[in-house]
């Protein structure tokens, strides 16, 4: 038996490589979906802070770009339009951007790459120089390249003819002139897709061998080690969500089985008019509610508002503790208070159905009371519904607990998560995504584990 035990866990522990694989494949292609880049975030603060011309953003540019692995593919497998050229590595993703945009229109595809190189080429020359004559011809490849109607495309060498200052400079816009009047107009080329094989040479590929071998990199927002910005925010939450989730299963199991047990209808029917309330009650406002009455000087100023409290090196660790968990009661009361109408009414509920079971009608009908009754029989018989309940539970915590950590100020894996996405510091949201999968992974195989010790019949 044992033995078939162990298969079972060997099988669950191969089902969920495909499992997290899937995970952070819908988890990067969503990143590299969704509108808007870090890279041109970064170069618009640069800009504002700096205003020291255009050179710096460009090579700021190229710098971030060959430091996230832009210049690769993002996938094994890539997409594109037959019509759309391939281009070098050493192209940035701007030149790239407008690659596309062209080859959507004109063709053939050799054209438009020797375009785009021609481009790129006269930009990186013009970079070489600090004249005023150079600055107004990048500001002139730079509005073109941001321009989304290509048929106002040629106006750039009409703009850029007047300021070219030297022999260099001008042979490359007359270049530039000739490929682009060597387009031609392609209709149905376009619609044609081309798959492209990119094997391991790619962005998620990277990633993922990284995280494997425990390089999670850096993040972009503050250039910290992803490993111990998770490990920091995981223990904030860990601080929270360990001492709600006890409290509340604590108070939510006796809850559900004198509900259960009571004869008393008012009784029941007031606490479950309570449990319906705070159950229809977002998580927000209840924070909201209870930081005006016992965390503002209006009222009861009692509880710290925000935050866990300053670890201070002169105070002793009681000291600290103490602290820490005067600041934490807000968030376990938010947390416990939305859980409770879940968990008991569950609770409730297993407790009604095994009273209606015969081997418990022959217990009473022995003479047993009540309290034995509940204590060998019921409790025993609803620990896998608890257990099943802990499983279905976990999630929503976690879904809880982002909320209190923006609402609280605490620094956790929740509040740092949000902030990564405002920020758009991908390392950290892939990394937390994938980490929470592997928690609610290893969080059902326990379970699992508990089921085969607690209850005999179940076997695998």
């Amino acid at each position: 038996m044992e033995q078939r035990f162990g298969k079972y866990i060997f099988k669950r522990l191969l089902a969920s490589i495909p499992t997290l694989w899937l995970v952070s494949f819908f988890a990067f292609v969503f990143i590299e979906l969704s509108p808007g880049d870090w890279i041109d975030q970064e170069i618009m603060k640069f800009s504002a802070a700096s205003r020291s011309g255009y050179i710096n953003l460009e090579q700021e540019r190229k710098l971030l770009e060959k430091k996230m692995d832009r210049h690769i593919p993002p996938f094994y497998i890539e997409l594109k339009s037959f019509s759309e050229p391939n281009l070098p590595d050493n192209i940035g993703s701007r030149f790239k951007r407008v690659g596309r945009k062209i080859s959507q229109h004109y063709g053939p595809p050799d054209s438009v790459r020797a375009y785009i190189c021609a481009l790129n080429q006269l930009e990186n020359y013009l970079l070489l120089d600090t004249s005023q004559q150079r600055l107004t011809m990048l500001n002139s490849i730079e509005l073109f390249t941001n321009k989304q109607d290509i048929r106002h495309y040629d106006s750039i060498f009409e703009s850029i003819k007047n300021f070219a200052y030297d022999q260099e400079t001008r042979l490359n816009v007359i270049r530039l002139e000739n490929i682009w009047q060597s387009f031609q107009l392609i209709t149905w080329q376009k619609y044609l897709p081309k798959i492209t094989l990119n094997f391991f040479q790619n962005r998620y590929h990277i990633w993922i061998n990284n995280f494997i071998s425990g390089n999670w990199g850096e993040s972009y927002y503050d250039m910290q080690p992803v490993a111990l910005k998770l490990k920091q925010g995981l223990t904030n939450t860990l601080w929270v969500t360990l001492p709600a989730v006890i409290w509340l299963f604590l108070i939510a199991v006796p809850l559900g089985i004198i509900q259960a047990t009571t004869k008393n209808k008012l009784q029941k029917s007031s606490v479950q008019n309570v449990l319906y309330i705070l159950d229809a009650i977002p998580i927000f406002w209840i924070a909201y509610v209870l930081i005006i009455l016992l965390a503002s000087v209006y009222y009861f100023n009692v509880f710290p508002a925000f935050g866990l409290g300053a670890k201070l090196e002169s105070s002793s660790f009681f000291t600290n503790i103490i602290s820490r968990l005067h600041h934490i009661t807000l968030p376990i009361v938010c947390l416990v208070l939305v859980g409770l109408p879940f968990v008991s009414n569950h609770v409730q509920n297993a407790v009604e159905e095994c009273f209606s079971s015969y081997y418990l009608i022959a217990a009473k009908a022995k003479g047993l009371s009540k309290f034995l009754v509940i204590k060998r029989h019921v409790i025993r018989n609803i620990l896998i519904p608890i257990l099943a309940l802990f499983g279905q539970y976990l999630p929503v915590v976690f879904g809880g607990v982002f909320i209190i950590e923006e609402i609280f100020a605490i620094p956790g894996i929740g509040k740092l998560l949000i902030s990564s996405f405002f920020t758009k510091d991908y390392p950290v949201i892939m990394s937390i995504v994938l980490c929470l999968a592997i928690v609610r992974i290893i969080t059902n195989l326990l379970l699992d584990i508990l089921y085969y010790f607690l209850e005999p019949k179940i076997r695998f």
